[in-house]
């Protein structure tokens, strides 16, 4: 039966798939789980005692799925829209609906491997109004509303991209042509975030706009040896850097996979980073900062995730 106190509840028709998708949806979010199995209990094209109709529950919202055969299938004209609170859940998401026999589609949309169609998009998207009379826009930076000085809107925003970036998204608030942007400056996306005393959070990952997993802060004076046994690889090149000589900047090191992804340099006190954050293999999930401002330079430091 429905849930108490829902007035309507969606009803997911599948050929014969019901409980494998059902126990799948549950297995990707909090708050979910099979509720009731109704199992057909008369002999006819389908083996006595199979699943006929599963009740479930996704994040608190109750669902029901048949076991009603081939004759209908699912098409984009009705999807689940899924409101993610970070893009590590937007990743998380997209991977796993994706996986064995999933399709992606435009504007955040995919089909799992039941074929149904779901849309996974950020909540940083909702901030993103269409571009009013004066073509300006909103971007959300450091937990405040900023009004830039244009927007291309949601519309272009989703016609471009197929998973959502959050990046991509502040790119759009701040009126960059996406086909042609250049690649954030992340070095002074720190600079003017430690900059500003209205800003006391800084979400890394929501600032980077190419894809990697973990992050690797080096220190000044950091030699090969060291340096490779933090990112946990051979790293040829490093030398070039001059880091093993100087004491003027850190290297922020984004890591994919076993390979290095992106190096930035910035320059020490624009900010600085505490030492215990220094030559370890952080995940993407805990690349959090706090910005410190007590001492003579403002100091970034991971919150974890």
């Amino acid at each position: 039966m429905p849930k108490l106190g829902q007035k309507i509840t969606t009803y997911l028709w599948f050929d014969d798939q019901a409980l494998a998708a059902a126990k799948f949806y549950t297995s990707l979010f909090a708050g979910s789980r099979i509720v009731r199995v109704t199992r057909d209990l008369m002999a006819g094209s389908r083996p006595k005692g199979v699943p006929l109709l599963v009740e479930f529950e996704l994040a608190g919202q109750r669902f029901i799925a048949l076991n009603g055969g081939p004759n209908y299938e699912f098409t984009e004209a009705i999807s689940l829209f899924v409101s993610c609170e970070s893009q590590a859940e937007v990743d998380r998401l997209w991977s796993k609906l994706t996986s064995r026999g999933g399709q992606e589609g435009p504007c955040g949309w995919l089909k799992d491997r039941y074929g149904l169609s779901w849309q996974i998009v950020p909540r940083a998207f909702m901030k993103i109004p269409a571009p009013n009379r004066r073509g300006s826009g909103m971007l959300v930076y450091g937990g405040r509303s900023r009004l830039s000085e244009r927007s291309v809107g949601r519309t272009t925003i989703m016609l471009r991209c197929k998973l959502f970036s959050a990046a991509i998204l502040l790119l759009a608030a701040c009126g960059r042509d996406l086909r042609f942007a250049p690649p954030i400056d992340v070095p002074g996306v720190l600079r003017n975030a430690s900059a500003d005393p209205a800003v006391e959070h800084f979400d890394l990952p929501l600032h980077t706009d190419f894809e990697w997993e973990s992050l690797v802060i080096l220190g000044p004076y950091t030699d090969q040896k060291r340096a490779e046994a933090a990112v946990g690889f051979p790293w040829r090149g490093y030398s070039r850097f001059g880091l093993e000589m100087s004491d003027s900047i850190h290297l922020l090191v984004f890591i994919r996979g076993q390979k290095i992804a992106r190096v930035f340099e910035v320059r020490r006190c624009s900010p600085d980073f505490t030492p215990g954050d220094l030559a370890r293999r952080i995940p993407r999930a805990a690349t959090k900062l706090n910005i410190d401002r007590r001492t003579g330079c403002p100091t970034f430091k991971l919150t974890g995730a």
